[in-house]
């Protein structure tokens, strides 16, 4: 029996947010490892979305998260 972590099984599968095609290793390996979500985007995402988001779609969530986030900290610093 081969150990999946060593040689992870590609899957393509459909993005829910874009429905776009993209590919998955669904291993410790696979590309979204290498993002750093926040735990309030992971919660949120597990709560609207069912299975894994594609690259563009957590690049753009990171990126909207982030713009939010200094938004906010910039009223909070400066006011209106």
């Amino acid at each position: 029996m081969m150990d999946e972590t060593l040689h992870p099984k590609y899957e393509t599968t459909i993005c829910p947010r874009c429905d776009r095609n993209f590919t998955c290793l669904k291993s410790p390996l696979c590309w979204c490892m290498e993002y750093t979500l926040p735990a309030e985007i992971l919660d949120g995402l597990e709560l609207i979305y069912e299975g894994c988001l594609c690259k563009s779609c957590i690049e753009k969530i990171i990126l909207d998260f982030d713009f939010k986030k200094r938004i906010n900290t910039y009223y909070n610093n400066y006011g209106k």
